[in-house]
């Protein structure tokens, strides 16, 4: 008998969201670099919600996430009065 070895890739991730307050005279235009020089902001929220997140089986690519291969991915959407996104990117 020979002896054969199966291996298997499974990916799994997680996605977790917090709403933080940027100071109003910020544009659009300026927020990737507001929000990389103010990092303290959120990432201690999103360190939190991502303990607490469900581990989601595939890539969770989508709603804006799309580089597929990068291990770790932020991106932001300015929101509307009624919670919206109306404009986005990534940090």
């Amino acid at each position: 008998m020979k002896k054969v070895k199966v291996t298997s890739r499974i990916v799994y991730h997680k996605i977790a969201e917090v709403v933080v307050e940027v100071p109003d005279h910020v544009s659009k235009e300026e927020m990737t670099d507001y929000l990389t020089d103010h990092e303290h902001i959120y990432d201690e929220q999103l360190h939190t919600a991502l303990q607490d997140a469900e581990t989601e089986f595939g890539f969770g690519l989508g709603d804006g996430m799309v580089d597929e291969d990068a291990e770790v991915e932020h991106r932001y959407d300015i929101l509307d009065e009624s919670g919206n996104p109306t404009y986005g990117g990534h940090v």
